[in-house]
């Protein structure tokens, strides 16, 4: 499997929540997580914001079975 570039990820997630309806959900999310990871203070931090980001977009998006980040086990539905 190949993995997207974060542009070309944002987008298609951008895209595909216009498709939805919650477009303006979505990029609030992107807003706030990109202003978290500004003041990080080192890359341990960032990994955590960023996972923190990731389950909220899964989140929106109604969630899944499971979500999976970096082979890490995050999310299994009961």
């Amino acid at each position: 499997m190949k993995v997207l570039k974060e542009q070309e990820t944002r987008r298609k997630l951008i895209e595909y929540c216009r498709l939805l309806g919650c477009e303006q959900e979505l990029l609030a999310i992107l807003k706030k997580y990109d202003s978290l990871q500004k003041n990080c203070r080192d890359e341990k931090e960032r990994k955590d914001i960023a996972k923190l980001g990731i389950f909220e977009i899964f989140s929106l998006l109604g969630k899944g079975k499971e979500l999976r980040i970096d082979g890490e086990l995050v999310y299994k539905e009961d």
